[in-house]
C-alpha cells in the first residue's frame, strides 16, 4: 500500500470512528469502512468484562460487532480462537512494545490484532498478505480513538438507563425536581413541578416569588423566613402547604442541597419536592381510629373493672361464708352442698379473674414487678394450693429441684405463679392418672439466670396441629373439651403473654394420648440475699442419718439430693416395708439413723403404718419422724399426735419448710418442742422458730446486759468469750445474726468476722454487726471493710438494738 494510499485510508477511518453516540451503529459504521478500505475479508469486535477480562462473566467472548456476521464459522476465526484465548490475547497486547498490533499467519489468511484501550480487541482478517508496518504503527491512534470512543458510548448509554430511571422513579413517587441558579434568581422546574403546583409552563417565569406566592397563607411567612436559613447549610429539609392552580390545598415535603464551587461558593440549590397529602391524611386518619380505639379501650376497661367490683362484692360474700359454714357442724349432705356451692363461686372467681387480666393485656395496661424473691419457694408454694385436687384424682404432684439453684432472682412472683397454676391446673384437669412433674433448672448466663420450668404431664395430649391453637384466646382443642372440662378458653393464651411481658416465652410440644409438656422460658437477674436472710450452712448436719421412704422415684431423689446438701449420710427405701427393714438392721448394727422422712400415702404398709411400727419397737428416738402427704385429711394430725410424729408437711415441700422442720426436731432439745406440738407448715408461719443470735462478747456485765435485752426481745441468744469461740460455733450452728465486740483475747472481732466470710464463702452471708464502744469513724469504716454489715456504739439503748434486729433478723 504506498503512502498516498495508506494516508487517505487512515484519514477516512479517523473520520468513520465516533460518528455515533450508541455502540453498535457506531462500531459497524467504523469496521465496515475498515474492511472496505483495507480490502479485508473479516473483522470483529470483542468487549472485555469487569477487571479488564476479555469477555463476559462466564468467560465467553462477547462479540459487540462481527462483519460479515458468520465470520466466526470461518476457518482462519476458528485457528486463531484455536491459539488464542482471548484474556491472554488482551494482556499480551498491553505488553508489547507501543501497543503494537499482534500478527498471525494463518494458512492463507492473516490475522491482526489491535488493541482498544480499555474497551477490548479489534480483529482483522486479510487474505492479500499482512498491511504493512507503517500502516499498523500508524493504525495505532486510531485503535486507541476507536477504543475511547466505544467506551464513551457504553458509559453513555449507561446514562441513559439511568436517566430513564430516574425519570420514571420521579414520575411514580409524584416527585418534583427543581434548580435554583444562585447568581442569576433564577427558578427551574421540571414538568412534574408544574403538575404538582398546577401552573403551567408558559405562565411560569422562573421567579422564586412566584413559589412563594403558591404557598399557603398559614405557612408562606414562615417558609419565607426559614428557608433562606437552611439554605445556608449544604441540605435542608421542610415542610409546607401550597394552594394549587385549581386552589387544592397539597401538603409538600421539600428538600435540597446546595453545590458550591472550588473556593466554597454557593453556585446551584438543587432540590425535590413530594406531594405528601395522601401519607398526611393517612396520618390523620390513623390519629382518629387510635383515638378512637383508645377511647373505646378506656371505656371498655373502666366497664370490666367496675363489673369486677360488683361481681367480687357478692362473691367476697358467697365463699366467705360458705368456708365459715363448713367450719362448723354440719352433716355429710349440707357439707357436700356446700362444697359444691364453693366450688362453683371458685370457678365464677377464676373466670372473672382471667376476663379481666385479659382485659389488661390486650388493653396494654397490665404491668409486671421487678422484685427480689426466691424461684424454689414461689413454685413450691404455688403447687401446694393444688396437691389436694391432684389427691383427689390420685395423682403425684412431684417437684424437681436442684439443690444449687440461686436462691434469690429478680422478677415478678405473683405472674410467675399465675402461670404455674394454670399450667398445673390444667395438667391436672387433662390427667386421669400417673403423675405431673414440675421441673425447674437454672443456668447462670453473667449476672442473669436463664431459668427453664417445665409442667410435663401423662394426660389426653394435643395433636400437633392444634398445638398452637391453644394459646389462642376462647380456644380449646375442640369444643368437646369445653364440655367435658370447663374452662373459658383463656388461660393459656394470657400465660403465654404474662411470659412475654417477662421477656420470656411458653411453648408445648405433646402426643396425642399420651401427654404434654409446656416450658416457660425467661432471664432472671441475680439479686442480692435480703439483709436479715441467713442461708444455711452446707455441712450444717454433717455426719447424721436420715431414711427416706417415698414410693415415687423421683420425688424420692429430689429430696435426697437436699438431704445430701444439708450434710445428711441418706438412705432411701421404695416402700414402707423395706423402710421398716433398714430401720431394724441400722439398730442391729449400732448405726442407727437419727430422723425418718416418710411419705403419708403408700401400697402395703403406708406412712403412718411405718411410724406405728418405729413407736412400738422404738426404732428411733421420740420425735424423729417427719410426715409428707399430697394432701391432709381429717384426723390426719390427731394420728401424728398418737404416734409420736414429729412433723407433717403437704407435697411439694419448700427446702425452706423442710429444713426448719428438721431444725426442730433434730437441733431442738431432747424430747422438747417436736415431741410436745406437732410441727406442720402452718405452725411454721405462725409461730416461727426463735431467731438465734451469737454475741461475741469477752466482758461479762455486758454480756449480760446485751443477753438481757435480747431475750426480753424474744431472741435465743449464744454467747462466745472470743474471736476463736465465735469461729468454732459458726462451724457447728447456724445463726440468723452475730454481734461482735471489736476488741477481746485469742482473736479479735476484725480477724473474726474476715474467717467468718472466707468459710462462708457464696454459699451464705450471716448478717453481722459490731458492737463496740468505740464509736469513731474510722472504726466504722474498719468494721465495714472486714465484712460486717452495720456497727452498734456502747452502751446499746433498747430502742437502738431493736431497729438493728428488725433489720437484719426481724421475728
Amino acid at each position: 500500500m504506498q503512502l498516498a494510499i495508506e494516508t487517505q485510508v487512515l484519514y477516512e477511518l479517523a473520520l468513520s470512528i465516533g460518528e455515533s453516540n450508541e455502540l453498535g451503529p457506531m462500531l459497524r459504521h467504523t469496521v465496515s469502512e475498515l474492511l472496505r478500505l483495507t480490502n479485508a475479508s473479516g473483522a470483529c469486535v470483542i468487549q472485555m468484562g469487569a477487571g479488564n477480562e476479555v469477555g463476559d462473566a462466564k468467560g465467553h467472548p462477547e462479540y459487540v460487532c462481527m462483519l460479515p456476521k458468520n465470520l466466526h464459522q470461518h476457518s482462519a476465526h476458528r485457528a486463531f480462537s484455536a491459539r488464542w484465548q482471548l484474556a491472554p490475547l488482551y494482556h499480551a497486547l498491553l505488553e508489547r512494545p507501543e501497543q503494537l498490533p499482534l500478527t498471525v499467519q494463518l494458512a492463507d489468511t492473516t490475522a491482526h490484532a489491535f488493541l482498544l484501550p480499555h474497551f477490548g480487541v479489534l480483529l482483522l482478517f486479510r487474505k492479500q498478505g499482512p498491511l504493512a508496518e507503517n500502516f499498523l504503527r500508524a493504525f495505532g491512534p486510531l485503535a486507541r480513538k476507536l477504543g475511547t470512543a466505544a467506551r464513551s458510548c457504553v458509559l453513555e448509554e449507561e446514562l441513559r438507563r439511568q436517566s430513564w430511571r430516574l425519570e420514571m422513579a420521579t414520575s411514580t413517587a409524584n416527585i418534583g425536581v427543581w434548580q435554583l441558579d444562585i447568581a442569576s434568581g433564577t427558578l427551574t422546574w421540571d414538568d412534574a413541578m408544574h403538575r404538582m403546583f398546577g401552573i403551567d409552563v408558559d405562565l411560569f417565569h422562573g421567579h422564586m416569588e412566584e413559589f412563594l406566592a403558591a404557598i399557603h397563607p398559614d405557612d408562606r411567612e414562615r417558609v419565607g423566613t426559614e428557608l433562606p436559613l437552611l439554605m445556608i447549610g449544604d441540605r435542608f429539609e421542610i415542610e409546607f402547604a401550597i394552594i394549587r392552580g385549581d386552589g387544592a390545598r397539597r401538603q409538600i415535603y421539600g428538600c435540597g442541597r446546595m453545590q458550591r464551587d472550588a473556593n466554597g461558593a454557593p453556585v446551584t440549590l438543587l432540590g425535590i419536592n413530594t406531594d405528601i397529602t395522601s401519607r398526611k391524611e393517612a396520618e390523620a386518619e390513623l390519629r382518629r381510629a387510635r383515638d378512637l380505639a383508645e377511647a373505646t379501650n378506656q371505656a371498655k376497661s373502666h366497664f370490666i373493672a367496675n363489673m369486677s367490683h360488683e361481681l367480687r362484692t357478692p362473691l367476697n360474700g358467697i365463699i366467705g361464708m360458705t368456708e365459715l359454714a363448713l367450719e362448723s357442724g354440719l352433716n355429710d349432705t349440707q357439707r357436700e352442698y356446700l362444697r359444691v356451692a364453693r366450688s362453683s363461686a371458685d370457678s365464677l372467681l377464676t373466670i372473672l379473674n382471667d376476663i379481666l387480666d385479659f382485659s389488661k393485656i390486650d388493653a396494654g395496661e397490665m404491668l409486671v414487678e421487678t422484685i427480689p424473691f426466691s424461684l424454689p419457694v414461689v413454685v413450691a408454694e404455688s403447687l401446694k394450693s393444688l396437691t389436694s385436687r391432684a389427691a383427689q384424682k390420685q395423682l403425684e404432684l412431684v417437684l424437681d429441684l436442684p439443690t444449687d439453684f440461686p436462691p434469690f432472682n429478680l422478677g415478678d412472683p405473683g405472674r410467675l405463679r399465675q402461670i404455674l397454676v394454670n399450667l398445673c391446673d390444667n395438667a391436672i384437669k387433662f390427667t386421669k392418672q400417673g403423675d405431673i412433674v414440675v421441673r425447674v433448672r437454672a443456668v447462670a448466663d453473667g449476672p442473669v439466670d436463664k431459668v427453664t420450668l417445665m409442667v410435663k404431664d401423662s394426660g389426653i395430649g394435643i395433636a400437633p396441629d392444634k398445638l398452637e391453637q391453644i394459646f389462642d384466646a376462647f380456644q380449646q382443642v375442640d369444643a368437646s373439651i369445653t364440655r367435658r372440662f370447663g374452662g373459658t378458653g383463656l388461660g393459656l393464651s394470657i400465660s403465654r403473654r404474662l411470659a412475654k411481658l417477662m421477656g420470656g416465652e411458653l411453648t408445648a410440644v405433646s402426643t396425642l394420648g399420651e401427654g404434654s409438656e409446656f416450658t416457660l422460658t425467661l432471664s432472671l437477674p441475680r439479686a442480692e440475699t435480703p439483709a436479715g436472710v441467713s442461708l444455711p450452712a452446707r455441712s450444717r448436719w454433717e455426719g447424721r442419718r436420715a431414711l427416706l421412704i417415698d414410693d415415687h422415684a423421683l420425688g424420692r431423689t429430689t429430696l435426697s439430693l437436699w438431704l445430701r446438701h444439708w450434710g445428711f449420710d441418706v438412705a432411701e427405701a421404695p416402700d414402707g416395708t423395706s423402710g421398716v427393714a433398714a430401720l431394724r438392721t441400722a439398730n442391729h448394727t449400732g448405726n442407727p439413723f437419727d430422723t425418718v422422712i416418710t411419705d403419708a400415702l403408700m401400697p402395703g404398709l403406708d406412712g403412718f403404718e411405718v411410724a406405728g411400727v418405729i413407736a412400738e419397737e422404738q426404732l428411733l428416738p421420740p420425735g424423729r419422724v417427719v410426715m409428707l402427704s399430697s394432701g391432709g385429711r381429717r384426723g390426719d394430725a390427731a394420728r401424728c399426735r398418737e404416734l409420736g410424729i414429729a412433723g407433717f408437711l403437704t407435697k411439694p415441700a419448700t427446702p425452706t419448710e423442710l429444713r426448719e422442720v428438721l431444725s426442730r426436731v433434730l437441733d431442738g432439745p431432747e424430747g422438747g418442742e417436736a415431741n410436745s406440738e406437732l410441727i406442720t407448715r402452718h405452725l411454721l408461719k405462725e409461730r416461727p422458730r426463735a431467731r438465734r443470735v451469737l454475741l461475741v462478747e469477752d466482758n461479762i456485765v455486758n454480756q449480760a446486759v446485751a443477753e438481757g435485752m435480747l431475750v426480753k426481745l424474744g431472741y435465743e441468744v449464744c454467747v462466745a468469750e472470743n474471736g476463736e469461740e465465735a469461729l468454732a460455733r459458726t462451724d457447728a450452728e447456724s445463726f440468723d445474726l452475730i454481734f461482735m465486740d471489736m476488741q477481746m483475747p485469742v482473736l479479735d472481732g476484725v480477724a473474726a468476722t474476715r474467717e467468718i466470710r472466707r468459710r462462708e464463702g457464696s454459699e451464705r452471708r450471716t448478717p453481722i454487726v459490731a458492737m463496740t464502744a468505740n464509736a469513731m469513724v474510722d472504726e466504722r469504716d474498719l468494721c465495714i471493710s472486714a465484712g460486717m454489715d452495720d456497727h452498734l456504739a456502747k452502751p446499746v439503748r433498747l430502742a437502738v438494738l431493736q431497729d438493728v434486729l428488725q433489720r437484719y433478723a426481724p421475728r
